[in-house]
């Protein structure tokens, strides 16, 4: 569990460092697709939290005290790729937070995660409509249904709509057929144009009932090999995996530090080592529920440090209590 967690975070850590670097890049060129300038955020180095929502908010972007942004977490190996979203304010998002006055300033509306969109699903018509009728082109990509019911209010959706791109297993599920080339023709409206993404096969698509295809890019593998200080090498996954299994106490220490540092909002001290060989002697078959148990029931966690007096003492007197983690309804959030 924790090796796979550690790999995880480390993955984790690389694309968001890529994503950062990408779009430092991406700021800095603008993009050359649209005939008018784009409209960037620009948030300096040391912005505090309320500059930020400032900002954000000047550019469009809707602050509401009782949500929370939406997250995804990509998770990608060798054959496929699994989406892991919390929709906070995604599921809140309604048709009459893009006003008229949005639609103006714009060329193309796009709407993606429609069964994620729970109070929008409804009313995406109405807002299609509304887009078109001020000139613009619209497009939607469905992406999963979590509860896998599909439906068919989708595909009625579809005569407001200029380009629909599903994936080759969305495309099955909405029509219920066993092939993307059915599913082409079963979603076949004669006004809207059909794309189907179908991983290393490339994409298919119905253009007013002509069938094209194109073929997937080839690609060539980067460099997978590594070493670390002590001059032992990797290759790939396999590789880096074996590597932590070498060294399953050092990454259970690592990963115990961290995660006391990150509960107790502060570095590791010299007391906390006991509650460090407590949680790597858990061994590889303890659960991230299990340390976090061992945290929250810790002398450290339960009289932290700035809570003095009485408050201090009844809480180290208090019986250990486990909660949920819910998310916090004081942060604002962006639909």
């Amino acid at each position: 569990m924790l090796k796979r967690l550690f790999v995880f975070l480390v993955v984790l850590a690389v694309v968001a460092s890529a994503a950062a670097w990408w779009m430092s890049r991406r700021i800095q060129t603008p993009y050359r697709g649209f005939t008018d300038a784009e409209v960037f955020v620009s948030v300096p180095i040391g912005t505090g939290v309320s500059g930020i929502a400032s900002r954000l908010e000047t550019a469009g972007v809707v602050p509401d005290d009782g949500l929370r942004t939406g997250v995804t977490v990509a998770m990608s190996w060798n054959v496929d790729r699994a989406l892991l979203t919390w929709p906070g304010a995604i599921a809140e998002l309604a048709a009459d937070d893009v006003s008229d006055a949005a639609l103006a300033g714009a060329q193309h509306l796009h709407v993606s995660s429609y069964y994620l969109q729970t109070k929008l699903r409804p009313q995406l018509g109405e807002l299609f409509a509304r887009a078109r009728a001020a000139g613009l082109t619209t497009s939607l990509d469905p992406g999963s249904d979590p509860e896998q019911r599909w439906g068919r209010e989708l595909i009625e959706v579809l005569r407001h709509v200029d380009v629909f791109l599903p994936n080759q297993s969305e495309a099955s599920a909405i029509t219920g057929t066993d092939t993307p080339e059915d599913a082409l023709r079963a979603l076949d409206n004669g006004s809207t144009r059909l794309v189907v993404k179908a991983g290393s096969r490339g994409a298919l698509m119905l253009d007013h009932g002509k069938s094209l295809s194109a073929a997937g890019y080839s690609t060539q593998a980067v460099d997978t090999t590594g070493e670390f200080a002590d001059k032992s090498t990797i290759v790939g996954a396999p590789g880096l995996l074996g590597y932590l299994e070498k060294q399953d106490t050092q990454v259970r220490t690592t990963f115990s530090k961290k995660l006391i540092g990150y509960a107790l909002g502060r570095t590791i001290l010299a007391s906390d080592r006991p509650l460090i060989n407590e949680m790597v002697a858990a061994g590889p078959g303890a659960s991230f529920a299990d340390l976090a148990v061992k945290i929250v029931t810790s002398r450290q966690f339960r009289n932290r440090t700035g809570e003095t007096g009485a408050a201090a003492n009844a809480k180290a007197a208090a019986p250990a209590q486990i909660a949920r983690v819910t998310p916090s309804t004081t942060s604002a959030g962006a639909r």
